[in-house]
């Protein structure tokens, strides 16, 4: 399976996702600091706790939307607001017109419009590949997303401060290129059937849709073993940023032909940072044709081993190539798990409700971020080394819940071929 043997629907959407990335990325991480500059630390808090809540909201309910009217319609509709929200911000950073709370309120109708596709694009995505190539659709995209996050943030870094306007104009730009691509060559995944009017309010109906979700027992475990299992890389990160600036004294690195290289704490971070972003971009393709010859089982519990034990040892060590090292093991080990737990998900999840399951599933980033800031707080009062094993810890949880889960998937398969050839 090739790049271009994909449905076409998932080439166009990986071109214009892959750019859209790439300026996100010179936007979004800059923004806190944007804020924090006009409004103060305290009210930019506030104000972004706020963005991300009305973000899972309209998550929430565009997912039911998309299971109800389709996945293009939703998609459309919200590029088509993304384009106006952005246009109206590069306006607000203009030579012209300058304004800190336009800009906010724009970004935050970004992430209402962002929250309203997203599950949409992630059940189009399902609907249009098949269980053997998601395996390399997933681990594309995961590479791309990467390569997105090295480009937009060494460009942002350099000049979101002193060209906001262009920046802004050219994410402008880059939304009507989208909303033209959907418009012209995307192709409707999913007609829903028609029903007849329930008797339920709105309200009413997307509770009614989400308690469904909830009462899915094998997709309530695979939420938590993934949660468990992604949030190790989010708290092990924000840990490890604030022990390596507390605990890392200034060493040198290497020294050759009279220049040699030293590291503080907050320089350490910025080299396990690069060194991850690094090596996915290298070995991120070569990990999709590596997978194809694993089992997926054993695919997964060999990559969360790799990826829990690499980071359990970055979050208590101080030696700067040991650091290195198993920040590499770590990024190996979820390169691999990565696409086989993405291309799992798929199996769980009715056609009928794609887009509220992933809705769902969206959440969970969320819920990741939160637990990272409490293992900050949590690191406060305990040992690096009981970090650590807490961290290996949930690695082995989510190993055993996967082992679970794939072991009644297995089952449910086996009743399913079993039921086809009795009939």
């Amino acid at each position: 399976m090739r790049f271009r043997d994909l449905h076409p629907n998932i080439k166009i959407r990986f071109v214009e996702m892959f750019v859209a990335n790439i300026l996100g990325n010179m936007i979004y991480p800059f923004m806190t600091i944007y804020f924090a500059q006009r409004m103060g630390a305290a009210l930019t808090g506030i104000l972004l706790m706020v963005n991300v809540l009305v973000g899972v909201v309209a998550e929430f309910y565009g997912g039911t939307l998309a299971d109800k009217v389709g996945r293009r319609k939703v998609i459309l509709f919200s590029e088509f607001l993304r384009f106006a929200a952005f246009g109206i911000t590069a306006l607000a950073n203009s030579p012209w017109f300058d304004s800190t709370w336009v800009t906010f309120a724009m970004a935050m109708l970004l992430s209402i419009f962002w929250g309203l596709s997203s599950p949409a694009q992630e059940a189009m995505l399902i609907d249009c590949s098949t269980e053997a190539n998601r395996p390399l659709i997933y681990g594309f995209g995961y590479w791309a997303w990467n390569v997105s996050v090295l480009v937009g943030s060494l460009v942002g870094g350099f000049f979101f401060q002193t060209h906001r306007f262009e920046i802004f104009l050219g994410a402008t730009c880059a939304s009507l290129l989208s909303l033209a691509l959907i418009y012209f060559f995307i192709q409707e995944t999913y007609v829903p059937e028609k029903r007849e009017q329930s008797e339920k309010n709105p309200l009413l109906s997307i509770i009614s849709a989400y308690k469904s979700v909830v009462t899915d027992k094998l997709f309530m475990l695979f939420l938590l073993a993934g949660l468990l299992n992604g949030a190790i890389e989010n708290m092990a990160g924000q840990y490890t940023s604030v022990r390596l600036i507390q605990e890392f004294h200034p060493q040198q690195l290497f020294s050759f032909a009279g220049f040699s290289l030293q590291a503080d704490g907050v320089r350490m971070y910025g080299l396990l940072t690069a060194t991850n972003t690094f090596i996915v971009v290298l070995l991120g393709l070569v990990a999709v044709h590596v997978i194809k010859m694993l089992s997926q089982r054993f695919a997964l519990v060999a990559g969360i081993l790799l990826y829990a034990a690499g980071y359990s040892i970055v979050s208590f060590t101080n030696q700067p190539w040991l650091l290195i090292l198993f920040t590499a093991v770590a990024t190996i080990g979820e390169l691999i798990w990565v696409p086989v737990m993405q291309s799992t998900t798929p199996k769980l999840i009715p056609d009928d409700k794609r887009s509220t399951y992933m809705a769902v599933l969206g959440t969970s980033f969320k819920l990741k971020m939160i637990m990272a800031s409490l293992s900050v707080t949590l690191g406060s009062f305990v040992s690096s080394y009981v970090m650590s094993g807490l961290f290996f810890l949930s690695g082995v949880i989510a190993i055993v819940l996967f082992s679970g889960l794939f072991t009644k998937l297995e089952k449910k398969e086996q009743e399913q071929v079993s039921g086809g050839i009795a009939m």
